[in-house]
């Protein structure tokens, strides 16, 4: 089970969504063992469902995208840029997050914030602030949709810095994703990101706009990450250890 943050927050999901999902919590009541993304939200799920034995195996990410040849997108500019990157829905946060890039001293038309992804898959789906659409008209903030994933790691290993304030999170593979080809990120400060970025991130709230402002200014003037930083990251979201640590999970299970 990757999430059950319907169940926390049911106000992001669409009446749709909540219904396709509400079977979920009956099946996890039956198995014989439960996995899930991370410790955070092994927790969540232990706490919801009364299951101390929800065992976290975490994630990696995916071979394609990191064995890509980077590729620039048509539409990148030529010099220093800002990156978001996910799913354009609530819970996202991605109004405030944009809102305080246009904030910050950073972003301008000549350096903008680039946001990739839309919400094909989102129901709750955000509707752009006046100050956002201000933004969109005079380039700050370019909307590129989705991209290759050629393109989408040359976005990361060019970006000064990745945003990705979600208000809540099962695991969250951008701000990883960014971290691994190098691009300073900026993160909710929430349990997950804790357990997942360590010491390769910025921690802010992601409802304080100005503290959003201020961390993106700090990292525009920071080196890439790099050395230790990266590696330490790498070794702790490898696929073939969220896959032996499942398998365990599996065999467990079958000796009950």
């Amino acid at each position: 089970m990757h999430d059950m943050l319907f169940m926390d927050h049911p106000h992001w999901f669409s009446f749709a969504e909540r219904a396709y999902f509400r079977g979920m919590p009956i099946t996890l009541r039956w198995a014989s063992g439960v996995a899930s993304s991370s410790g955070a939200e092994s927790q969540r799920i232990s706490r919801l469902l009364s299951r101390p034995d929800v065992v976290p195996i975490g994630l990696g990410i995916s071979k394609e995208l990191r064995d890509s040849v980077p590729v620039r997108p048509p539409s990148a500019p030529d010099g220093s840029f800002a990156l978001i990157v996910g799913r354009l829905d609530i819970r996202k946060n991605i109004d405030a997050a944009i809102s305080a890039a246009i904030e910050s001293s950073a972003i301008s038309p000549t350096s903008p914030l680039l946001v990739v992804g839309d919400g094909e898959y989102s129901r709750r789906r955000i509707e752009p602030s006046r100050f956002v659409k201000d933004g969109m008209m005079d380039g700050s903030v370019r909307l590129l949709g989705k991209v290759q994933l050629a393109e989408l790691r040359w976005l990361y290993e060019n970006a000064s810095v990745t945003l990705y304030l979600a208000l809540d999170e099962g695991y969250g593979l951008p701000p990883i994703e960014a971290a691994w080809f190098g691009s300073r990120v900026v993160v909710s400060d929430i349990p997950v990101f804790r357990e997942t970025m360590g010491g390769a991130a910025m921690f802010v709230d992601p409802t304080d706009r100005s503290e959003i402002s201020r961390a993106i200014d700090a990292a525009f003037v920071m080196d890439r990450l790099g050395g230790d930083e990266v590696e330490n990251l790498r070794r702790r979201h490898c696929w073939k250890d969220s896959v032996a640590r499942l398998r365990a999970v599996a065999c467990e299970a079958t000796t009950r």
